[in-house]
């Protein structure tokens, strides 16, 4: 891992970064960053803080073979959470990750480069930009870009409360701004998203002609029911994925849920050649610990003519206490061959009006 600050300057353009900048120690930055903190000045023009990761995934015996998206998820929650701690100097959680959208498909022995940048602050959270990479070799030499999307964290104090009063960033180029907005944009997005579910949960008598999806059933040779493609694990997390504030990596989550929602998939398909395009943004309402057990229920809850959608919900049970939601998510998973060239699906969904429940989930899976 390698921290920069980014000043005035040039870097070598054969680079996958945007900015042409000068890179500086993150020793020189946090110093910068500890003079600030001592003169207690809250504003002031950073500057970004930048982590660049770089690391070969996977296993020697797979190589080749498509990587689970989830890997990949984790790496960016550690880029993330690197740099908003640097940038507080003390503990900080992950609260949400924003969509992801996997452009290429990652292999084993893949060389992966991530880039963070810091790109917005509030009270007491950080939104933080981070791009992917992969090295190719053909048709030319080079890194390609396999995907992106915004992680907000959030400086807690010893007992875990929001810390407030974090420093603010400003922006100094239009590069920056237009990071900024374009967080605002997607986090926009989603609100609006939040209140069209509302308004479909009002709905009541659903009926199939008004709501399917004519490429459900295009070509497809076998049909089933939501529940039936239910997936339900339950699990412990171990201290070894706990982070400095004795809550457990939001990247580690993330690795699991993938976990399961590609295996869902491949029950729902026969097909062992599938992978994740696409995360939806994740809210982690309530933090987990060494202690709880967690379950996860997944459903295949849509289905197109290659790509299906895989809805996660998490839960937990606190020891002597009650079951509380943790968090959701929805996959879009993709029907591949060994080569990663898609293929149509042969199985769908069977909708039945007499299962509301099922129906409303269908609906909102297609407004998705």
């Amino acid at each position: 891992v390698v921290y920069n600050k980014m000043v005035g300057g040039k870097v070598d353009t054969t680079e996958p970064m945007e900015s042409k900048q000068e890179l500086i120690s993150v020793n020189e930055t946090l110093d910068y960053l500890g003079d600030v903190f001592f003169h207690d000045c809250l504003f002031f023009i950073l500057i970004y803080l930048f982590i660049y990761y770089l690391k070969i995934v996977g296993e020697e015996s797979q190589r080749g073979k498509l990587m689970q998206a989830g890997a990949i998820l984790d790496i960016i929650d550690t880029v993330a959470g690197r740099i908003a701690w640097n940038y507080v100097r003390g503990p900080v959680v992950t609260v949400c990750v924003d969509r992801v959208d996997f452009l290429l498909p990652i292999r084993h022995l893949d060389l992966v480069r991530l880039e963070g940048r810091l790109v917005q602050t509030g009270s007491s959270s950080m939104v933080v930009a981070v791009k992917g990479y992969k090295q190719i070799v053909e048709p030319v030499r080079g890194f390609v870009h396999v995907c992106d999307c915004y992680v907000t964290m959030v400086a807690v104090t010893d007992t875990g409360a929001p810390k407030k009063g974090i420093p603010q960033i400003q922006c100094s180029t239009p590069e920056e701004e237009a990071y900024r907005e374009h967080a605002i944009l997607r986090k926009d997005v989603h609100s609006k998203w939040d209140k069209l579910e509302i308004e479909l949960s009002k709905r009541q008598n659903l009926k199939i002609e008004d709501i399917l999806d004519p490429l459900n059933n295009l070509n497809k040779t076998e049909f089933l029911t939501i529940p039936q493609t239910e997936v339900k694990v339950k699990r412990h997390f171990f201290v070894k994925h706990e982070n400095n504030h004795k809550t457990i990596f939001g990247g580690e989550v993330l690795q699991w849920i993938d976990k399961i929602a590609t295996h869902t998939a491949r029950n729902f398909t026969k097909n062992p050649y599938m992978w994740t395009v696409s995360m939806s943004r994740v809210v982690f309402k309530k933090p987990i610990y060494v202690r709880d057990v967690v379950e996860l229920i997944a459903h295949v809850v849509y289905v197109r003519t290659h790509v299906l959608e895989v809805e996660i919900n998490v839960s937990i049970q606190r020891m002597g206490g009650p079951k509380v939601s943790s968090h959701s998510a929805h996959f879009m998973i993709i029907n591949a061959d060994e080569n990663g060239n898609k293929q149509p699906l042969k199985v769908g969904l069977r909708l039945e009006e007499e299962d509301q429940k099922s129906m409303m989930i269908y609906l909102k899976a297609k407004e998705r």
